[in-house]
């Protein structure tokens, strides 16, 4: 608009509508637009600027009638016949469409955009043949020779040329386009443009990757300061998995720019990839720094941090990622995984229950909340999140199958092999389907099922290796057991009737009465197995036995065999406490079933270890190895699972004394101890002259005879031996009120407190509920509970519910537990059943009373009505208000309380000192009456 147009009265319309346009006021412009069309139908500049705002609007039908009135009035006018062609387009009228754009080049046959605009509808007709007869008439006449002509008086023009090589790409037509580049550059061979555009063309052929890297070596050279060609160039190298130098290229570029994202990222991404952590992690934190916004960037740097063991900070990381993007499913999963992994696992749950909300249809995150929620033992909740998921995913063959790894791994075994059935039945000629239900079937020991699948699996893909190996375990197993694999293929399926290990233990039995002479022991030399150290009571007198054993005095040689001490989830716990004993620590090496079973002392059974189940199979390989190599005069096995597994080690390999180790009561929780085999396992081995089972409480043995139908006089008892000095020793006078005060309990309030796990057998609800009577008993009592699970949440709900959540306190766990039962003025336990629970020992030994249900061992540690009192004969319902009633007599019985905090140490100090306990325990080993100056040697 020129200076005199401001002086014309009929555009300041016109301006004033391009100034609502410029302003975002699109309503307003459109109004005088078409105010001024209504009094001059044919004013170009209100049809040009209400076609413009219409376009803008996506409003193309109205478009198309504006359009085509411009183009009525200016029919040689290349613009407004483009726009009319574009809003065809995007209204859908292709046909049109393509009439209108090549009226255009009739026009302008230089027009760039229209000859764009007509390969875009010709992809549309490649993509969709059903547009093909509607644009014949159009397209025959247009294609790459049409482009030629519009080219023929251009030989000089090199950006026409890069346009028609552009528009083979897009075409697709590959060789077309490499020929005009390579015309290019015979007129002008340092042609950045056409050199880049060549070696991105080369890059896209495997077989041509040298000369694409020659290619890039030169763009390199030419432009000696950009990063892009040595990008580019390295990553080729990494696809021809030239890693070194692909490095050299990607640091090249570094130099050249030292925060260039792509070099950053690549090189993050190559040294993550070859397991260099540390690297990767400075990488993918430079490469942050350049893209706050990139969610990868962090996700590569938490997964870099998290092999490094740096939890904390890749937790920080994945927090951070999904700050930016709240539906990050990398960091959602890898977050939600390391919280596992370390053991907490309320945050993990939290994590996983976030991610089914944000990605419903994400079977991975459903996965691992079902898994979350089950070793949790949640498992109404888990099983409640398994059928959401089933409800929440498509049903296909991939959602069964996943759901079925998850029910699978939660241990809903039978949901499990139901997902897995469903898939087959979808797809009965899909081989994997069948492999997958028969390793489910071979893994829980459901011999016939894991037959059958593992059959129809191979039958279906005889190439198979895995698959045949696992076959050829399976027919062997049932070789072992009697059952005739070519009998078996002929009849109808099952699954369950042939069980795994349940018929090998009778096997191992009669292989120990027959054919195996223990050998020689080195003397005093002693085996304590167990499967962690992780904080738990039995865990807990594992490592005070294993102290006791290292006493120079007695001339023990002690070793721990412990399946698994892992310090991401705590396994490890208690394994600081032996840091100072002379106690060597082993762990089964890995592929132990592979590298152990080929050894003399191991092949004659190799092929019975190899058809235990998986968990089993490999310690029994690993046990019977080493067993054999350090001939230990004692194998002394905790606890059911290891129990089962280190007996058939130790029977296989002649060891002359095998102990194992019961806690509490019968194994009664399928979920946590009961396993199926349990029970027949037990009754094939004891009875073995080599074989002595024991148990830490009298009412414990009692129990396990009952079950086992033994007499209860062929279990030894050992009572748990507590290091009360040490205990004592390590008691800050100082903490008692510290912490009362950190926790806002008054000096002078009952504070009645406990240690446990929060796990259903401790009946961690119960004991929220028994305080609640007791605060309506006593207004101002504080409740305290030491300890971690999977039903703390369930605590504080409860809580909060009953009216107490602002006076039950959970610090978590505890390592000066001693200091913390000084603060306490009586220790509560729920629990289901219990052994003999250190607990309530180690509080009576600094002199607090102790109340709790008298279920197994209980009764034996305490002094009833002196020490405290193990309550007995409640209904259910009135079990919590018994509890109530003995707790608030330790708080209000005259004297009754300084009475009971003199008597109480004495009282567990004469029964269960550590002292007492080796003194039993070598009495078990047979070794009481042994020379302690009988010093071990390999040589004996």
């Amino acid at each position: 608009m020129v200076f005199r147009d401001v002086f014309n009265i009929r555009e300041w319309p016109i301006l004033l509508a391009e100034r609502h346009e410029r302003a975002g006021r699109a309503p307003a412009a459109e109004t005088i637009y078409r105010k001024i069309l209504a009094r001059q139908p044919q004013r170009p500049s209100a049809l040009i600027g209400l076609g413009r705002l219409l376009m803008r609007g996506s409003r193309f039908e109205e478009a198309v009638d504006v359009w085509q009135r411009m183009v009525t009035i200016a029919p040689h006018r290349n613009g407004p016949a483009f726009q009319l062609a574009r809003a065809l387009h995007r209204s859908g009228r292709l046909e049109a469409a393509v009439a209108q754009y090549l009226r255009v080049l009739a026009i302008t046959p230089r027009f760039e955009k229209a000859f764009t605009a007509l390969e875009q509808l010709r992809d549309v007709v490649d993509r969709d043949p059903s547009h093909a007869a509607a644009f014949a008439e159009h397209l025959n006449s247009f294609g790459p020779a049409r482009l030629e002509i519009r080219f023929e008086h251009l030989e000089q023009d090199v950006g026409a040329h890069l346009s028609l090589a552009r528009q083979y790409e897009k075409s697709n037509e590959w060789d077309q386009a490499e020929t005009v580049y390579r015309r290019i550059l015979e007129r002008s061979p340092d042609d950045p443009n056409a050199l880049q555009r060549l070696a991105q063309l080369l890059s896209r052929d495997s077989g041509r990757l040298e000369q694409a890297l020659d290619l890039w070596r030169l763009v390199a050279q030419r432009a000696p300061t950009a990063p892009f060609p040595l990008v580019q160039r390295a990553q080729l190298l990494e696809r021809a998995r030239r890693t070194a130098d692909a490095e050299a290229d990607y640091r090249e570029a570094l130099k050249r720019a030292p925060m260039d994202a792509a070099a950053l990222f690549g090189l993050a991404r190559l040294t993550f990839g070859q397991a260099r952590w540390g690297v990767a992690a400075v990488m993918f934190d430079a490469f942050y720094k350049v893209n706050p916004n990139r969610g990868d960037a962090l996700v590569g740097l938490g997964r870099s941090l998290e092999k490094l063991d740096r939890t904390d900070e890749a937790l920080t990381a994945y927090r951070k990622v999904l700050a930016i993007e709240p539906t990050n499913a990398n960091a959602l999963l890898y977050s939600g995984r390391l919280l596992r992994q370390l053991g907490r696992t309320e945050e993990a749950i939290e994590t996983w229950q976030k991610a089914v909300r944000q990605l419903r249809q994400n079977a991975d995150a459903w996965y691992e909340l079902v898994l979350a929620l089950a070793r949790a033992e949640r498992d109404a909740e888990a099983l409640a999140a398994l059928a959401a998921a089933d409800a929440a995913l498509p049903a296909s063959v991939a959602t069964w199958v996943r759901l079925g790894q998850a029910a699978q791994a939660a241990q809903f075994h039978d949901r499990a092999a139901g997902y897995f059935e469903a898939a087959i039945a979808a797809e009965p000629l899909h081989a994997a389907h069948h492999a997958r239900l028969g390793q489910h079937y071979f893994r829980q020991g459901v011999i016939d099922g894991a037959f059958h699948h593992l059959l129809a699996s191979r039958e279906r893909e005889p190439a198979d290796v895995a698959v045949a190996k696992q076959l050829v375990d399976t027919v062997h197993a049932l070789n072992l057991v009697g059952i005739d694999h070519l009998q078996l293929a002929t009849e109808p399926r099952h699954s369950g009737e042939v069980l795994i290990p349940e018929r090998l233990f009778p096997i191992v039995r009669r292989i120990a009465d027959t054919q195996i002479v223990p050998y020689k022991a080195v003397p005093r030399r002693i085996i304590v197995v167990t499967s962690s150290l992780a904080a738990g009571g039995a865990e807990r007198q594992v490592v005070n036995l294993l102290r006791g054993l290292a006493d120079p005095d007695l001339g023990i040689d002690p070793a721990l065999f412990c399946i698994s001490l892992a310090p991401q989830t705590q396994r490890d716990f208690f394994l600081p406490l032996l840091a100072e004993a002379s106690v060597a620590v082993i762990t089964p090496v890995e592929n132990a079933i592979e590298t152990c079973l080929d050894l003399p002392e191991s092949a004659p059974f190799a092929q019975l270890i190899r058809s235990f189940p998986a968990d089993m199979s490999g310690l029994i390989a690993f046990w019977l190895r080493e067993f054999r190599r350090r001939r230990p005069q004692v194998v002394h096995a905790w606890q059911d699972g290891t129990n089962l597994t280190a007996v058939v080690a130790a029977l296989l390999a002649g060891v002359p004394r095998v102990v194992l180790s019961t806690r509490s009561v019968r194994p009664d929780n399928p979920r946590r101890r009961l396993k199926r085999f349990m029970q027949e396992g037990y009754q094939s081995v004891i009875g073995h002259p080599t074989v002595t089972l024991c148990n830490n409480s009298r009412a414990g043995a009692e129990d396990y005879a009952d079950w086992l139908g033994i007499d209860p006089a062929t279990i030894e008892v050992v009572h748990n031996g507590i290091d009360f000095e040490q205990l004592a020793q390590c008691v800050d006078p100082t903490r008692a009120p510290a912490l009362r005060q950190s926790l806002g309990v008054p000096p002078d309030a009952p504070l009645i407190g406990s240690a446990f796990r929060m796990s259903e057998e401790k009946r961690p609800l119960l004991w929220v509920e028994v305080a609640a009577e007791i605060a309506r008993r006593q207004p101002r009592a504080h409740f305290l509970v030491f300890g971690d699970g999977p039903m703390r949440a369930d605590m504080l709900t409860h809580a909060a519910r009953l009216g107490i959540a602002d006076r039950l306190h959970l610090p978590g766990r505890e390592d000066d537990i001693g200091s913390c039962y000084k603060a306490m003025d009586v220790v509560l336990l729920t629990s289901r059943h219990e052994g003999l629970p250190n607990v309530l020992l180690e509080a009576q030994s600094l002199g607090v009373p102790v109340v709790a249900p008298d279920v197994g061992g209980v009764a034996e540690t305490i002094w009833p009505g002196v020490t405290g009192w193990a309550v007995r004969d409640a209904a259910p319902h009135l079990l919590a208000p018994a509890l109530a009633e003995h707790v608030v007599r330790c708080l209000t019985e005259p004297g009754w309380m300084t009475k009971a905090q003199a008597e109480a140490p004495s009282f567990v100090r004469e029964r269960f000192s550590m002292t007492a306990m080796m003194r039993r325990t070598l009495d078990v080993y047979g070794l009481a009456d042994i020379n302690a100056t009988d010093r071990p040697s390999d040589d004996d």
